[in-house]
């Protein structure tokens, strides 16, 4: 069986506004302990030398901004490089997943160790994929294909998964 369906800017956009929450509080839990153990590093120096000397020990954040535009900039450019067409082809062995006229890329149903599903997307996965907090992403809903016949198709590759859909 094969689905066709399209990642289209608004999946862009909504991936961004997941992942950019995630990857910001990461960022700023990066700085808080590098700050801190630079106040804790200086603490001994600020007993004996002048505050003017080695500054005062408040959180230094001029570059949040900066660096939280940096992250959003770089994960939109990932994101965006995945939108475009899609044919996801499933049967009993496995599935494929094949964009435009590339090479398909796909797992045998033994493979598939995580199916997450969000909003707009199930995420399928195997544990190699996993570990590099990766998936394959496939829309629950398609633009290239009657509603009835795309969920009906979705719900076949569902219940092909050796796992149930798990909350993302």
């Amino acid at each position: 069986m094969e689905l066709h369906f399209c990642i289209t800017p608004a999946h862009t956009d909504a991936r961004l506004a997941e992942t950019l929450a995630q990857q910001t509080q990461a960022h700023d839990r990066v700085i808080a302990a590098v700050e801190d153990w630079q106040n804790r590093m200086l603490a001994p120096l600020r007993r004996v030398l002048p505050a003017w000397l080695i500054g005062t020990g408040a959180p230094r954040k001029p570059f949040q901004r900066l660096n939280h535009r940096l992250i959003e900039a770089r994960l939109r450019q990932t994101l965006k490089a995945a939108e475009g067409q899609y044919c996801l082809a499933f049967d009993e062995q496995g599935f494929n997943l094949r964009r435009g006229n590339g090479a398909p890329e796909g797992l045998a149903w033994e493979q598939i160790t995580h199916l997450r599903e969000s909003a707009d997307f199930y995420a399928v996965s195997d544990a190699k994929l996993e570990r590099k907090k990766l998936a394959y992403r496939i829309p629950r809903h398609s633009e290239l294909m009657p509603a009835d016949a795309y969920q009906q198709g979705l719900q076949a590759f569902i219940a092909k998964c050796p796992v149930a859909p798990q909350p993302h």
